[in-house]
């Protein structure tokens, strides 16, 4: 009679998964839009044309307004 050795209770262990896969780049690539659309939004808001108005500024003073009623 051979003796056989007996199966292992656990399988051999395959390859390590990936830690940095495409969905974390696309998660990074995410961040990194909105950081930059951040950026953009504080340094052109400013800037941006403001559309003209006639209604008096919030700057002004109570006393240059027309008189109500």
């Amino acid at each position: 009679m051979s003796a056989e050795p007996p199966p292992p209770d656990e399988p051999e262990p395959g390859p390590p998964p990936r830690m940095f896969g495409p969905v974390y780049w696309t998660a990074i690539a995410f961040a990194v839009l909105c950081i930059l659309g951040g950026l953009a939004i504080a340094w052109l808001g400013p800037r941006w044309p403001a559309p003209a108005t006639d209604h008096p500024t919030a700057t002004e003073s109570l006393g240059e307004r027309p008189d109500s009623r």
